[in-house]
């Protein structure tokens, strides 16, 4: 009986320390430390077993063992190998309490530790037993939440089944202290990664209570306040901010407690003195319906601000030159709020639209307009611009650049829309009269293609009975002899002179018309050679003249080589039909320009006054009579007409008496 009760005595002692180690949350290691020591001080033995993953064995305590059990056995058996997972479902007690999740006695103990070894062992463990005492002894389960996870193993003189009751509530709380261990641990888990979450962003983390004190800063607030956590913690924020910030800071705290929302701009005092912009958001902390304080995060705008203020700083001369333009100029933060504008938009909206955002103040819209590009701004930092219609059906070109500091951090948005209305209008009336000239460019081509064709059939038919009147006048001639009287003679003369110029002016009708409608062929021509049987063609009345000609080197082109022989003949034949009272010097001139020659045909000749320098180009035009000079006037309208077939241009210069330079642009590709 007294060891009963010295016995009930010790297990009052350990379901203490278990309410001591329970309520000081150790780990679970320390846990079973302390459970040692309680043990070897109340002169008893046992350990707590957990299952393995597979829920199919027990861990057992090897100091069980190696301390308690089978001291004898040390030099026998590497402890640091042996697997001490114990097959629960080999023994009865063991099966009984962790199926029934029930205390057990027992009344030896002896087997339980047999059959903890392999049967390798099983002999000597079993010869080693008969001379150690065998003790009664209690496993209890541990529980959480109904959930088995161990097994209490008790043993000791003097424990009877009577204290199970007592072990039982051991039990309970040293599975209490197991699972306050266990959530603590992943407390700490949690407040560890929160905590390096916390000290390792840019923002300062804090919390304040209803009167405004800190009770929490992240350790951030030593890089933005110069000051350390502790330094911070238990002051009022009013001890940091600058004093003409404060009272709108103070109204806008009393507004979060309250439970508004919105985040605040101002200047606060670094531990060294200086004066540094940052913006806090913050959200009240509510406890059981109650608000016990405020949690926030506060950010370093300070080159934010510097950027804005130098901005604002140079207003005065920006609102100088930019309010002089017509175009809309607004400048906005990275929320797409308007924070300047210059006169044309002021003068645009009866309100200012400084302060709103831009698409609530010209589209009436709560968020950015589809067509809008500055949030295309916001998302690269590259400059866009498109083209809008607004809801009057104005066109607008919008442009947006993105403004960056030094380091190229985007700090706002400069916007330049101008309305493109007018410009627009034109265009389309320009497509209109492209549109309207290119049809008259169609009409006036197939109307021209008409009259030469017009001219080729008119002059080829004509002369037929021209041809006719001239045989006959032959005829007549001939036949009537001399029996014609002289008025007659005279008269027939008259009748063949006419026929022969009617024939020349055919002739040069068809070739203009030939020149205007045959087949361009195109091929490389060598001037210098073309320009030889050219005048070689004129060699009688250049001997006869006693003509100088002086020829630059010509190039080789692209052209038509029987059009561009027509072309020199032409300018030369009227070189040596206009000459004057001096010997003739003819020359062929050519000027490298750009992409194309400038080539010519210049004399010393009678020349022409500048009134006719557009009639001339105008076929059967002529400035003389033809008792002075022969001719159709159709030359230098097939000149013109061959310089246009290859994309050219024809000219002259020329003074009365001094002579004339016909000159004409041909491309100088090949």
């Amino acid at each position: 009986m007294a060891e009963k009760q010295i016995s009930r005595r010790l297990l009052f002692a350990l379901i203490f320390s278990a309410e001591y180690l329970q309520k000081q949350a150790y780990s679970e290691e320390e846990i079973f430390k302390g459970f040692r020591t309680q043990l070897d001080r109340f002169k008893l033995r046992g350990g707590i077993a957990f299952f393995d993953s597979s829920g199919e064995f027990l861990i057992l305590p090897q100091e069980l063992f190696t301390e308690i059990v089978l001291p004898s056995l040390r030099k026998e058996i590497d402890w640091g190998t042996v697997p001490f997972l114990y097959d629960w479902k080999k023994t009865p007690a063991f099966r009984d309490c962790i199926l029934q999740k029930q205390p057990l006695f027992l009344p030896s103990t002896n087997p339980i530790i047999e059959n903890a070894f392999p049967p390798s062992l099983q002999a000597k463990v079993t010869q080693t037993l008969r001379h150690i005492p065998d003790e009664p002894g209690v496993i209890v389960p541990l529980t959480i939440e109904g959930e088995i996870f161990g097994i209490l193993m008790l043993g000791g003189k003097g424990i009877s089944k009577r204290d199970l009751p007592l072990i039982t509530s051991f039990g309970n709380q040293v599975a209490t202290a197991i699972q306050n261990a266990r959530l603590f641990a992943k407390i700490r888990q949690a407040e560890s990664r929160y905590r390096d979450l916390v000290e390792n962003i840019n923002e300062i983390i804090y919390t304040m209570d209803p009167e405004g004190h800190f009770t929490f800063v992240s350790s951030r607030s030593l890089f933005v306040l110069g000051y350390k956590p502790e330094e911070v913690i238990g002051r009022p924020f009013q001890n940091f901010v600058v004093p003409d910030d404060l009272p709108t800071l103070i109204v806008k705290y009393a507004s979060i407690l309250k439970g508004t929302l919105e985040p605040s701009e101002y200047r606060i005092y670094r531990k060294d003195g200086s004066v540094r912009w940052v913006r806090s958001s913050s959200r009240p902390i509510q406890e059981n319906g109650r608000i016990i304080g405020v949690r926030g995060i506060l950010t370093d705008i300070h080159d934010y601000k510097k950027a804005e203020e130098a901005f604002w700083k140079t207003e005065q001369e920006k609102t100088l030159i930019l309010d002089n333009v017509q175009d809309f100029i607004i400048y906005h933060n990275l929320d797409m709020r308007i924070l300047w504008a210059n006169r044309a938009v002021e003068n645009s909206f009866t309100e200012s639209p400084v302060g709103k955002h831009c698409f609530q103040v010209f589209e009436n819209r709560n968020t950015a307009c589809v067509h809008c590009p500055l949030p295309d701004i916001l998302n690269d930092g590259e400059p866009h611009e498109a083209e809008v219609i607004a809801g009057n059906g104005a066109h607008w070109l919008i442009r947006g650049f993105p403004v960056k500091n030094e380091k190229g951090k985007l700090l706002g948005i400069v916007e330049v829309s101008q309305d493109i209305s007018v410009k627009k209008r034109i265009e389309s009336q320009t497509r209109e009269y492209s549109e309207a000239i290119e049809q008259k460019n169609l009409e006036l081509t197939n109307r021209n293609k008409e009259l030469d064709e017009f001219t080729y059939i008119a002059s080829h038919d004509l002369q037929e009975p021209l041809n006719k009147i001239s045989a006959f006048s032959e005829l007549l001639k001939k036949d009537a002899g001399d029996s014609l009287a002289d008025s007659a003679k005279k008269d027939l003369h008259f009748i063949l002179n006419a026929v022969k110029r009617m024939r020349i002016l055919i002739q040069d009708l068809l070739r203009l018309s030939r020149t205007g409608k045959s087949a361009i062929k195109i091929g490389l021509v060598d001037l210098n050679q073309l320009t030889a049987k050219v005048i070689d063609t004129f060699a009688p009345q250049i001997d006869s003249t006693e003509t100088r000609f002086i020829k630059m080197p010509l190039p080789e082109l692209s052209g038509d080589a029987t059009l561009l022989f027509q072309l020199y003949q032409n300018l030369i034949s009227n070189a040596l039909k206009f000459h004057g009272a001096e010997p003739l010097v003819i020359e062929l001139t050519a000027e490298a320009r750009n992409n194309c020659w400038i080539l010519g045909v210049r004399d010393n000749g009678i020349g022409i006054r500048s009134e006719f320098f557009g009639k001339i180009f105008i076929p059967f035009q002529r400035l003389h009579n033809r008792q002075e000079y022969e001719g159709s006037g159709i030359g230098l309208s097939i000149c013109k007409k061959v310089v246009e077939r290859h994309n050219g241009y024809l000219w002259v210069e020329s003074e009365p008496g001094k002579g004339s330079h016909f000159k004409f642009s041909l491309p100088s590709g090949t």
